[in-house]
């Protein structure tokens, strides 16, 4: 092994770098790309051995520079010897994954035999691995779930085209925003039932999702829940079991039965933006993966749909006919009311977005007079949807049935 001496340091920080790919291998990976959990980017280049370690030489580099490597427009030894600061980290690593001899340097010290050739362009395939999700969820102490698309003409090493990426993450946000709302209405129904009260902040925070970042080899879009449950080692949170429903959606489509019974109380909109990004998917000849880790409550969730299996997905939904009736619940107040027709609109006044228009049947008709402006009232609402093919929204028809006013 060469003696190499540079300036020691802490090596804590390494423990924090996930590997996105190995850039090249031959019996062992040479180059490796890895990347920091706040987005910064690193090439591992193998350079030494000897019976007790292999050495690297550690390289922050730019997703631009990287690129332009993995295009062949630079060789390796421009990346390595054109750094902005002139400094390289050189560690040595022995067969337990423990870090030794954690220096940094400038390159003008490293020995020639450290460095590339001069012709040492980009001639091969980066080998294609999941990013280790669980270290971002161990950083947030949540879970974290991703949207990733596989590599293709429109999908590159750590870059998406910009149409691509706006289409389907529009998509993908109307798809979680019904699933979100639906999702809360069932659990709220279900402690309704059961006589149990439950953290409706909690609800709403876990299954609310913020953009954090997005992983390289090909792209993948990183995102954690608002809310900050408290975790328990091994049990579900609340977190867990909404993405499990949410990834539930997209697996149920793979059989037309599942897929209507899993929508059969959810907006049917939803279904629509569906089929928007399974057109996205098959026009880009891309593959849609959603990967789900929760390190502290120890949960995996994964789903995957390649362009060919969205093409017949699609070709099923295009072929979706269905009517359901559904008796909906509300709180909230009239805001107009045809004492003649009997044509109502209501709007719960805690989520405006939760609205209710139509007609009352005979028995409310008689007794419309008796509905005040200024009072809150629970109203059952018999509501229809019927969704055909070729159709871009579902016909919604609301029946009241039933309105009481609350003290």
């Amino acid at each position: 092994m060469e003696t190499v001496k540079g300036i020691s340091i802490k090596s804590d920080w390494l423990n924090d770098l996930v590997k996105v790919s190995d850039l090249i291998y031959y019996d062992g990976p040479l180059l490796s790309h890895y990347q920091s959990l706040s987005g910064e980017d690193y090439l591992f280049y193998w350079v030494d051995t000897d019976d007790t370690y292999n050495r690297w030489l550690i390289i922050n580099i730019s997703i631009v520079k990287l690129q332009d490597y993995l295009n062949r427009k630079i060789s390796l030894l421009s990346l390595i010897t054109e750094l902005d600061n002139g400094l390289v980290y050189k560690v040595d690593i022995d067969k337990d994954i423990q870090y030794h001899n954690f220096e940094f340097l400038y390159i003008y010290e490293l020995p020639e035999t450290y460095l590339p050739t001069k012709n040492s362009l980009y001639s091969f395939e980066p080998l294609k691995q999941q990013v280790d999700l669980s270290s971002y969820s161990k950083k947030h102490n949540q879970g974290i779930f991703q949207a990733y698309f596989g590599n293709s003409e429109k999908v590159g090493y750590g870059t998406i085209d910009a149409e691509l990426w706006a289409n389907s993450l529009i998509q993908f946000v109307a798809i979680n925003k019904g699933l979100k709302k639906d999702y809360i209405n069932k659990t709220k129904r279900k402690a309704k039932e059961e006589n149990i009260k439950i953290d409706t902040a909690l609800l709403q925070g876990a299954s609310t999702f913020h953009y954090i970042g997005n992983t390289r080899n090909s792209f993948g879009a990183l995102f954690k829940p608002v809310g900050n449950e408290i975790i328990f080692p091994g049990t579900k949170t609340t977190e867990d079991k909404f993405v499990e429903y949410v990834i539930g959606f997209y697996e149920s489509s793979n059989n037309i039965e599942d897929f209507k019974e899993y929508i059969s109380t959810l907006d049917k909109k939803v279904v629509n933006s569906y089929k928007s990004l399974l057109k996205t998917i098959t026009g880009a000849k891309t593959n849609f993966k959603l990967n789900y880790v929760n390190a502290i409550s120890e949960q995996i969730i994964t789903s995957d749909i390649d362009y060919k299996k969205a093409k017949v997905i699609l070709n099923n939904l295009e072929t979706l006919e269905f009517s359901d009736t559904v008796d909906t619940k509300i709180t909230g107040r009239f805001t107009a009311l045809n004492l003649k027709t009997g044509h109502y609109e209501f709007e719960d006044f805690e989520d405006e977005t939760n609205r209710s228009k139509g007609y009352l049947d005979s028995v409310r008709l008689e007794v419309a007079y008796k509905i005040k402006w200024d009072k809150t009232y629970n109203i059952i609402v018999k509501r229809k949807e019927e969704l055909k093919t070729g159709s871009k929204d579902p016909k919604i028809t609301d029946l009241l049935i039933s309105f009481i006013e609350q003290d």
